[in-house]
């Protein structure tokens, strides 16, 4: 299974515990199949590069836990939610890079949480709107594409590209803390691949 980033993100709300996923499948069918039952304890999957019809239409998943949450044509982004937790989740926005999901508390107060997956060569104000669009998010998770010593570093990625600088320009512009990688998050060679909450540090688990 080809499949870059298996990263889970644990997520309180109230005393229920909702576990969010973000996986590059790498438009593949099977890999997304394969990814929803081995992770079968994640209840929010946010695939990124997911797999469309030669028309750009969604190949959905008929799997009898989880509900088609979000598409939209022409994203690098689609949801899966779990389908008794579907009336917890509120989709905000789904734009071609990313998409915004309001996780509702049983104290009544609620959690932002983005899911991003920016193409690699696309025009920098476009790229600059696209992180300017997920400043509500108290968490934020996927492919940036973006390598910088910031978060490179640590994994053995000493490269910065064009990205590079403008995530990290993001982020301390709007105080999130990225969760640490110890070895690159593609093919052994990039950390492009970003967990981050706003204002605090935040562990992430990637999963085997």
């Amino acid at each position: 299974m080809q499949v870059r980033l298996k990263e889970m993100l644990p997520y309180h709300s109230g005393e229920m515990r909702v576990n969010i996923c973000t996986i590059n499948v790498g438009a593949g069918i099977g890999n997304r199949n394969v990814a929803m039952d081995v992770y079968y304890f994640v209840d929010i999957f946010i695939f990124v590069d997911m797999p469309v019809t030669r028309s750009g239409d969604c190949v959905d998943e008929e799997n009898g836990c989880f509900e088609l949450f979000s598409f939209m044509a022409g994203s690098g982004v689609e949801v899966y939610v779990r389908k008794s937790l579907v009336g917890w989740v509120k989709l905000v926005e789904h734009r071609e890079a990313y998409v915004v999901l309001e996780m509702k508390k049983e104290s009544g107060h609620s959690v932002m949480v983005g899911g991003v997956y920016i193409r690699p060569n696309r025009d920098l104000i476009v790229v600059d709107q696209w992180l300017d669009g997920l400043e509500r998010c108290d968490i934020v998770m996927g492919n940036f594409n973006a390598r910088n010593l910031m978060w490179g570093k640590e994994g053995g990625d000493m490269v910065t590209n064009q990205y590079g600088p403008r995530v990290r320009k993001w982020m301390i512009l709007h105080d999130y803390k990225h969760s640490a990688r110890k070895k690159p998050t593609f093919r052994d060679i990039s950390v492009i691949d970003l967990t981050m909450a706003k204002g605090e540090s935040i562990e992430s688990t990637v999963l085997p």
